[in-house]
């Protein structure tokens, strides 16, 4: 039993002055073990949970207990039902909802392998979360059908914006509250040329992945993707893993910070379509033909691309092309690559490759950062296709 309760300390604290805040509670300990259970795989936490808006309303929800999902790997249709029903229960903000702060929920996967045969759509204002002491797998059918294993956004089937884009449950920019974080999740039973997707991921603020590890076919020709996110204005990542795929994470969005993220055995580990700013931090990608492949040189509305990306203490080992840009690094900081402690290793072609003609290739038993042009020839070949047009189809 803890000595001094969060609640207690935490409210304490509020009264002190702020400039005493960095002192903690001191004295504060707890007696748990590392075999004891994940606080939050608790059925007592449902009864606990109440809204002040809705009577009876449950804001913490266990897909088991309460839902019944039975996570044995096989009851694909029932676990997937069954977690959505766990995510909608209550008049939640779905689909034809603008948004909604009133109707909060936790949905708590316990310990199991849980089969998908459609989307999990976590609607708005939802946190989807696995016990941090044995990660929860979602597990793709091998006739999974849908755009994504998680769809934070669904695209409405028939729909399309003047523009041509598709038309979405909830406006990307507008996409808040959602976080998803300890999960295995693993597309590899779907067929490699399937676009296989890990978490479609078109979110606006408040919103994060943290400790998910995600599983693809490493086969040749494979269009298996890690997260998929195409439009938003996020947002936080963290303690991910990818292995395997045509893309760790396809990624395009305005804003994001990303650290502490592998990546290995992927055809492109990061592709990015377009942003306006993304901070990289603690990036090890591995075994991959290219590392970061970024489109870029693109400064106004209609050419739209990369607007500025930022690589720190990050790694790029046993990969065919480290950073692959489609145009010259600009003299403005519009559009630029920064790389801060950055570390390329058996580099096979180029550390970093730009469209100018300029190569910063590995010189013959290189090993380590930096690396010049050394004329070797650049790694051929365009990026693989996007997995989907601007509809959300593929």
């Amino acid at each position: 039993m803890l000595k001094l309760s969060w609640a207690v300390c935490l409210g304490a604290l509020s009264l002190l002055p702020s400039v005493v805040y960095a002192a903690g509670c001191a004295g504060l300990s707890g007696s748990a073990s590392g075999n004891d259970p994940f606080w939050m795989n608790n059925s007592g936490l449902t009864s606990l949970s109440k809204s002040v808006y809705k009577s009876g309303y449950k804001v913490f929800r266990n897909v088991k207990t309460d839902y019944g999902a039975v996570g044995n790997g096989v009851a694909g249709m029932y676990d997937t039902a069954a977690i959505n029903r766990a995510i909608s229960d209550g008049g939640r903000c779905g689909q034809g909802c603008v948004s909604s702060t009133i109707t909060p929920a936790i949905i708590f996967f316990p310990p199991g392998k849980y089969r998908v045969t459609a989307p999990i759509i976590p609607f708005y204002y939802t946190t989807l979360v696995g016990d941090y002491n044995n990660k929860p797998m979602l597990v793709a059918d091998a006739n999974f059908n849908g755009i994504a294993v998680i769809d934070a956004d669904p695209y409405i089937p028939g729909q399309v914006n003047p523009d041509g884009s598709g038309v979405n449950w909830w406006t990307n920019q507008n996409n808040f509250f959602r976080s998803i974080r300890n999960f295995v999740i693993d597309v590899t039973a779907m067929p490699p040329d399937a676009y296989g997707t890990g978490i479609h991921w078109q979110v606006g603020q408040a919103t994060s992945l943290n400790n998910i590890d995600f599983k693809m076919s490493s086969a040749s020709g494979t269009r298996h993707q890690g997260i998929f996110m195409e439009n938003g204005s996020g947002g936080f990542m963290s303690d991910l893993t990818f292995n395997g795929g045509a893309f760790g994470m396809w990624l395009s969005n305005q804003q994001f910070t990303i650290r502490n993220v592998k990546i290995t055995n992927a055809v492109s580990a990061i592709y990015q379509l377009w942003n306006w700013g993304f901070t990289w931090q603690n990036i090890q990608i591995s075994n991959c033909q290219v590392g970061f492949d970024l489109s870029t040189g693109g400064l106004t509305l209609a050419t739209q691309s990369a607007g500025g990306v930022l690589i720190i203490d990050s790694k790029i080992s046993s990969t065919g092309i480290g950073i692959r840009m489609t145009s010259s690094q600009p003299k403005t900081l519009g559009g630029s690559i920064v790389l801060d402690n950055v570390a390329f290793s058996n580099i096979k072609t180029a550390n970093i490759q730009d469209a100018s003609g300029t190569s910063h290739c590995r010189a013959p038993g290189f090993s380590g950062s930096g690396g010049g042009d050394d004329g070797v020839a650049c790694y051929p070949g365009a990026p693989p296709s996007p997995p989907h047009d601007a509809t959300g189809e593929p």
